[in-house]
């Protein structure tokens, strides 16, 4: 029995107790090493440069990833990092949010804006980081436990990718595909939930509470 095999058993078997239970019954697998989260966001970023690098290739030629920050770091290295490329006109608030005015340097600063936060990112962005063993597992419980839990309450959500797919795409956006970004959820079984908002939102959060989006200790992004 392959190890792929083994954890949609396990799955399974949380499925048919059809109690939306957020974890499967085998073991996760272990985080990233700081080596691994490293060397994963070299990649990203990297292949963000090559992306983005006809807009300003001045600015995307010599980007790499540095290091994560935290949001009250980020006046100290992105604005120096965005002055390091001539722009001097980025604020900062506690929160780490940045602001400029408009200017006729706009795309500039946006550029070197978007540059220095991947160079770097928040510290956030290291759960988004994992590694193959961590993506197929999450894919098992995409297609064993949560698509099925989701079809249970009357959803259709899409066919899932292959996981050779869903881990090159995880890998290259650091976003992991899920069925419920494929729902649409607007009206469909909840009836008149679209028309309180307070009922809509408390039925998600009890549909969220029987098909957790992803397994407990894991972070789902972005969709």
């Amino acid at each position: 029995m392959t190890k792929a095999l083994f954890l949609g058993v396990g799955l399974a078997a949380c499925l048919l107790m059809m109690s939306g239970c957020a974890r499967a019954s085998t073991p996760l697998p272990p985080p990233p090493t700081d080596a691994e989260v490293t060397a994963a966001m070299v990649t990203y970023v990297d292949a963000r440069a090559v992306e983005y690098g006809t807009d300003h290739p001045e600015v995307w030629e010599n980007v790499t990833f540095k290091r994560f920050i935290e949001a009250s770091e980020s006046e100290t290295f992105i604005g120096e990092c965005t002055r390091e490329f001539g722009v001097a006109t980025v604020s900062f608030d506690s929160d780490g949010n940045m602001s400029w005015s408009a200017s006729s340097d706009d795309d500039l600063v946006s550029t070197a804006v978007n540059a220095c936060s991947l160079m770097y990112p928040n510290e956030s962005m290291r759960a988004q980081v994992r590694t193959d063993a961590q993506l197929e597992y999450l894919y098992n419980y995409n297609t064993v436990f949560l698509g099925p839990c989701l079809a249970s309450g009357g959803f259709e959500p899409e066919e899932p990718p292959a996981l050779t797919d869903f881990v090159a795409d995880s890998r290259r956006d650091m976003f992991s595909w899920t069925p419920y970004s494929t729902i649409d959820f607007e009206g469909t079984v909840w009836g008149n939930y679209d028309d309180d908002p307070d009922l809509y939102d408390l039925g998600f959060r009890n549909l969220m509470a029987r098909c957790p989006i992803a397994p407990e200790g894991f972070v789902q992004w972005g969709w």
